[in-house]
């Protein structure tokens, strides 16, 4: 048996995760019924949710799902029905307290990529809201984000920043008393899979919020600096950075994880100093081309989903904006990021590689450029468009034949 069998064995097993199309049956026929009661909603099946049209409040549907799923197929449609009661009920009673002493002992945090913070910002300009979504969270390394959010028996609910300044209290207080309530509901929740791994293991929606008990993770005997993957809100798995079989099982699960909903991020993090930053193993390991192709295709998905609702947006505003991909291609055996800067204004993703025509004639030929190649000879034309992450950078003209020629100078010939 694989040390990864072994692993899903400890953790309960590997079932097979539910149909797509199951899913998303379920939503729209529970979003009917909701309708047909007078609660409209807008679905969201990447979070699996439903955002009442009313209030812009969040139902997740994972218990409910789970819960009907269970059913026979005869009691399947009262199940729906009792959903949909129950979402109808919450909502029309679940407030958050006035006052943050209420509110304390409710408040718990979650992992969210920022990306996908990003595009719910982004979503809400496109649905024509007049104030700007500012949820309560934090970065935590480079990609990700801890959120407040006001957790109930049955729902889960997120609140914006102003919600902290109603309750006259600074953010960080209330990520404290969040990480003491993370605490309160496993003291101990960090499991040994098998010697130099750990997970936790709760299943109870915050398994990857626990990456912020840093205390705890740091006295882990682990083979150096502790490493985390936090792939989704059930999946948090730690090693050691020189622990090559524990780092091998956590790239196992963190190829399983694609095949699961929600997926937040497949990039590892090291803990250093009780501070949480993007890793990967160095370029002589023998996991590193395997861990570069996960960290690129988080960054990738992040990229696609800012980059949709951007054109939306564009679109709704009648703007006429070109967005540059965000790619990959493998030079000699390793793979990297790249996006091509046209001679037009663009919005243009950080990428390892920036392909640049040298004219507007593609057949004049491209010039392929290291990042840092490009902030140093052409920076001055590029403008960081605040508050989207993964960055985006504003192009405000294209380099001119003297620029060229210097960039010609550090051109990357690519042998594929």
């Amino acid at each position: 048996m694989s040390w990864f069998s072994e692993l899903l064995e400890y953790l309960g097993g590997a079932p097979e995760p539910p149909s797509p199309d199951e899913r998303e049956e379920f939503a729209l026929r529970l979003k009917t019924l909701l309708q047909t009661l007078g609660h409209p909603v807008r679905m969201d099946m990447e979070e699996f949710s439903f955002v009442h049209q009313t209030d812009s409040q969040v139902s997740f549907l994972h218990n409910h799902y789970e819960a009907w799923s269970a059913l026979p197929t005869e009691e399947r449609e009262g199940g729906l029905i009792r959903a949909a009661e129950s979402i109808v009920t919450l909502s029309a009673k679940t407030e958050l307290p006035k006052a943050y002493d209420e509110a304390a002992p409710n408040l718990l945090v979650r992992m969210r990529p920022l990306a996908h913070l990003a595009a719910l910002r982004i979503d809400m300009k496109v649905r024509g809201a007049e104030v700007e979504l500012d949820l309560a969270s934090l970065p935590v390394g480079a990609h990700l984000g801890a959120q407040l959010v006001f957790d109930t028996p049955a729902t889960i609910i997120q609140f914006p920043r102003s919600q902290v300044v109603d309750w006259g209290v600074q953010l960080e207080t209330c990520f404290e008393r969040a990480r003491k309530n993370l605490v309160a509901l496993n003291p101990n929740p960090f499991i040994r899979v098998t010697d130099g791994v750990y997970a936790s293991d709760e299943g109870d929606c915050y398994d990857s919020a626990r990456i912020l008990l840093t205390e705890q993770i740091a006295s882990l005997p682990v083979q150096g600096r502790p490493i985390a993957l936090p792939a989704n809100r059930d999946t948090l798995l730690l090693t050691g950075e020189h622990d090559e079989q524990g780092l091998h099982i956590l790239l196992e699960a963190a190829v399983a994880a694609t095949k699961t909903p929600r997926l937040d991020t497949l990039r590892l993090l090291v803990l250093d100093d009780g501070e949480w930053s993007e890793w990967l193993p160095p370029p002589d390991h023998a996991l590193h081309a395997e861990w570069v192709e996960l960290a690129i295709r988080t960054t990738g998905s992040g990229y696609a989903e800012v980059r949709d609702k951007l054109g939306r947006l564009h679109e709704a505003q009648d703007e006429d904006v070109f967005i540059a991909k965000f790619g990959a291609m493998e030079i000699e055996g390793v793979l990297h990021s790249y996006a091509v800067w046209p001679p037009i204004p663009t919005l243009l993703p950080q990428a390892d590689l920036i392909i640049m025509p040298v004219s507007e004639d593609p057949e004049e030929g491209f010039v392929h450029l290291r990042w840092h190649d490009v902030v140093a000879l052409a920076g001055d034309l590029l403008e960081r468009v605040p508050h989207l992450e993964p960055p985006f950078w504003q192009t405000t003209g294209h380099p001119t034949t003297d620029r060229l020629e210097a960039l010609r100078a550090v051109d990357i010939p690519l042998s594929r």
